[in-house]
């Protein structure tokens, strides 16, 4: 399927970081599927593929978070687009328990780890049926996509089993990071 978005795109954009840059905005695909794509079938060095899908895949997350209650509320105006709602938030409410545990934290590992219906665009929708702040929820967000650029470049370029090793090495790192951090937070509060 992304082969056939990505075909598609092409026919009407030209530049190839610009096909890379759209295409890490896009739901499903995101910068996990954008980063291969720019190394492996562009030839793009993996620095400036991780540039393009992280930039991309942050500015997405701006109308995402901030907008996303006003595109619902013009959305549900036709029965096409509600129904289209209702099941892209069913999907992203069945995932939502990790989230609402552990708030900050639960969003940005969620959209850190690279796997399938677990990047920007479901974090935006998990933050919105959770009624997070916004600035949290995108600041959160933005972390997450960064750490998630990190890991699927360590994927790319090492391949699955080392990049699998040095992701999980480093998945626990940030995680004990991020505990002890907010162990002193919630500690003052």
């Amino acid at each position: 399927m992304t082969e056939k978005i990505i075909s598609y795109l092409s026919n009407f954009i030209t530049s190839k970081e610009v096909l890379v840059f759209v295409v890490s905005m896009l739901p499903v695909v995101e910068l996990r599927g954008a980063i291969p794509i720019a190394v492996f079938q562009y030839n793009f060095p993996l620095y400036k593929a991780f540039a393009l899908s992280v930039v991309g895949n942050v500015l997405i997350t701006v109308p995402l978070v901030f907008m996303i209650d006003f595109a619902e509320k013009h959305f549900r105006k036709f029965a096409f687009l509600s129904k289209l709602m209702d099941k892209v938030m069913s999907k992203a409410y069945k995932r939502k328990g990790y989230v609402e545990k552990y708030e900050f934290l639960g969003l940005f590992l969620f959209v850190a780890i690279p796997l399938p219906g677990t990047g920007a665009w479901t974090g935006a929708i998990i933050a919105y049926l959770l009624s997070m702040n916004k600035w949290f929820a995108f600041f959160s967000i933005s972390l997450g996509v960064l750490v998630a650029g990190i890991l699927v470049s360590f994927f790319t370029s090492l391949g699955f089993l080392k990049g699998l090793l040095v992701a999980v090495s480093t998945l626990f790192v940030i995680n004990r990071v991020a505990s002890y951090f907010l162990d002193k937070f919630y500690k003052r509060a």
